[in-house]
Order: C-alpha cells, then structure tokens, then sequence
C-alpha cells in the first residue's frame, strides 16, 4: 500500500485516519450513456464515418469511453487503427461531448440523499474516473454532485488511470484516509480489477453500465447492489 507523508505521521502518532468510500461516476453516480452516444455520432458525422451508434444495439461499444466509440467508427469504416490516430481523433470526439454533457444524462435514484448521509455518518467521499478530469468536474458541478466530493482524479490527473490502482490509492490519499478503511463503489470490471489491485473492497451496482458486458457475479466483488440505499451499512461492514 501506498501512503501520503502526512497520513504515515498520523499512523506514528496514533492520530487515526480517516474512513472514504471513493465512486466511480459514468454508470456508478450518473447515466450518461445517451450523451456519449450523441457526441460519438456527432464526432462519426464531422469524420465522414459510415456507421452510425444506435440505441439498444451500441450501448456496451459507448459505455467502454469514447476511444473505443472511435475505435468501433474507425473499423466499421475500413480505416486504420492505430494508437496515434486514437489520440489524434479523441480530443475532437471530447469537443462534440462538451456541447451535450448534461443533455439527458441523469444521476441516479437516491444517490444525493445517500452521499449526505454518508457525509453525516462521517465519511469522506471522492470520485475516480477514467473520464478526464476537468468534463468530470463540469458534470458533477451541472448535476449539483461536486460539493459532496473532497477528492476528484480523472483519466489526466496523473500519469495512469484506472485500473491502475494507484489512481484508486491517490484518491484516497488525498483525502487523508486509510486505504485499509476505504470501499470503492463502481460498476464495470475496470473498477473491479482496479479495487483488487488496491485491496480495497468494492461494492458493484447492478443497475449501471457496466451490467452491460459483464455479469456482475463473475467478477466476484465484495458486495453487488440494486439500490445506492443499500450503501451505507454495507461500507460499514466491509471495513470492520
């Protein structure tokens, strides 16, 4: 495990360190899978792309980030794929999303009422997303989520993103808190993978994106829920 200066000096001097449950946000906090697919097509129509995203056909291609979105144009037109082509098309593909961020995303049942609770039972929160930085920060602010959160690290914060676990570890580091008293709450098997690597407990929602490729029980998290009110007693155990 990987601590701050600050919170090994804490453990020194027996100053006990802080609890956190630390979300992912695309299909964990909000469903913006609508979206994604309106600034990918967008991006597939400047491009001249053949193939077009549709609903209820293309949702797990849209939900894998907007470098597969593109991937997925650039192969159904008979293109080349290769990294640098990737990073050349993703920030223009980041510019059609920007014009939409909030069109029809929308955070899921109970989560504003559960994450003041949470905060009132003493937990510190943050998010960590394999979304860049600065379009998670504008979509918590527009979805009035970003005052919850003392912690955000998206794909560009640092040098690696999930599922390396130190993206997971510099989250709650950033908080002051003990990565042996945190619980991630995710929905894909990159946040799934990215716990393990971290050893910290996740608990996955049934009800997000990533249900979409991946059966939730064969990835064996900790704990799988139907509803954000299952949360804070299940945290609760998962570090006692």
């Amino acid at each position: 495990m990987f601590f701050s200066f600050l919170a090994l000096t804490n453990l020194v001097k027996g100053v006990p360190l802080k609890k956190a449950i630390i979300f992912d946000l695309d299909g964990t906090l909000v469903d913006t899978v609508q979206d994604l697919m309106t600034a990918g097509n967008a991006f597939f129509q400047e491009m001249g792309f053949v193939s077009m995203l549709r609903t209820g056909q293309h949702e797990g291609v849209v939900i894998r980030g907007g470098r597969a979105m593109i991937r997925y144009g650039l192969e159904a037109s008979q293109r080349e794929v290769t990294e640098e082509i990737l990073d050349y098309y993703y920030p223009k593909l980041l510019n059609h999303y920007e014009e939409c961020l909030v069109d029809t995303s929308y955070v899921y049942p109970e989560v504003e009422d559960v994450l003041l609770k949470l905060k009132n039972l003493g937990w510190e929160l943050g998010v960590c997303t394999n979304k860049p930085a600065y379009l998670a920060k504008e979509l918590l602010k527009r979805l009035n989520l970003e005052n919850y959160f003392a912690s955000l690290v998206g794909s560009d914060t640092f040098a690696y993103r999930k599922p390396d676990p130190r993206a997971l570890i510099d989250t709650i580091k950033l908080l002051n808190a003990d990565v042996r008293n945190s619980v991630l709450i995710g929905d894909s098997k990159t946040d799934r993978d990215t716990a393990s690597a971290a050893g910290v407990p996740i608990i996955m929602v049934q009800f997000g994106h990533g249900a979409l490729n991946h059966n939730l029980h064969s990835l064996k998290p900790e704990a799988i829920i139907n509803s954000f009110s299952e949360i804070p007693d299940l945290a609760k155990s998962l570090i006692n």
